[in-house]
């Protein structure tokens, strides 16, 4: 698949990341069952089953950041191991509510 780094993501998938992301981060401090620790945030966002393609936008998203997503991705061996991921997905989920916001706002100055 070809990414096009100019692209922006979608408001609709904007919010519905920010909320999964949150979801992610929440099930590893949980330890919940459902989890994959071995695993990325993508494929914990894909298990969710979301519509729009997880590795894309999230590709997108740390192109927004000028940050590779290569840093986050491949296999962990437990749970210390994936902490600095949780953070990671809350720190995206809270740039994500900043750009929602400003995208709201600067459709109301249209």
């Amino acid at each position: 698949m070809k990414f096009e780094l100019d692209r922006r993501l979608t408001l609709e998938v904007r919010k519905s990341l920010q909320k999964d992301l949150k979801i992610v981060a929440r099930k590893y401090f949980e330890k919940d069952i459902t989890f994959i620790v071995s695993r990325g945030i993508c494929a914990n966002l894909e298990k969710l089953e979301k519509k729009h393609d997880v590795y894309e936008a999230m590709h997108l998203l740390m192109g927004e950041l000028k940050e590779p997503l290569a840093v986050f991705w491949g296999y962990t061996r437990g749970f210390k191991e994936w902490e600095p991921r949780a953070y990671m997905a809350l720190f995206l989920a809270e740039y994500l509510k900043d750009t929602i916001k400003e995208l709201k706002n600067a459709d109301k100055n249209q």
